[in-house]
């Protein structure tokens, strides 16, 4: 996207798995398009490609569609080569994305220890 503001970040092109943080307050347009909207935004601004139906997998919180502003996640698990791996051998990358006034997406790095925690709750790549 034009004007989006990408830092180095530097993700892999094998299999990954990226949580991105988010306000849903701060994300433009309809509610229920925002899980959408910011997958889209990301694979396109970051990955420098489109969703892949194939390949990714997403998992948004029930707070994404959340009328007021509140933090909300989106799991994704990038490139899968093959379904239920084992977690330890999957990179993990954590992101923060937000929107500046013209709507145009910021990107930035986190860095928490309970992520990792959380996401081990999830299955690598989806469901068969």
């Amino acid at each position: 996207m034009e004007d989006a503001i990408v830092p180095e970040i530097e993700i892999p092109k094998t299999e990954v798995r990226v949580v991105l943080r988010f306000n849903t307050g701060k994300v433009p347009g309809n509610p229920l398009s925002r899980s959408f909207k910011i997958r889209d935004d990301f694979c396109r601004d970051v990955l420098g490609r489109e969703f892949s139906e194939d390949h990714d997998f997403e998992r948004v919180s029930p707070e994404v569609v959340s009328e007021g502003a509140v933090r909300a996640y989106m799991l994704m698990d990038l490139n899968v080569e093959t379904k239920g791996k084992d977690l330890q051998k999957i990179p993990l990358m954590f992101i923060g994305i937000t929107y500046n006034e013209a709507g145009k997406p910021i990107y930035y790095k986190l860095h928490s220890k309970k992520v990792a925690d959380y996401c081990s709750i999830f299955r690598w790549g989806g469901r068969d």
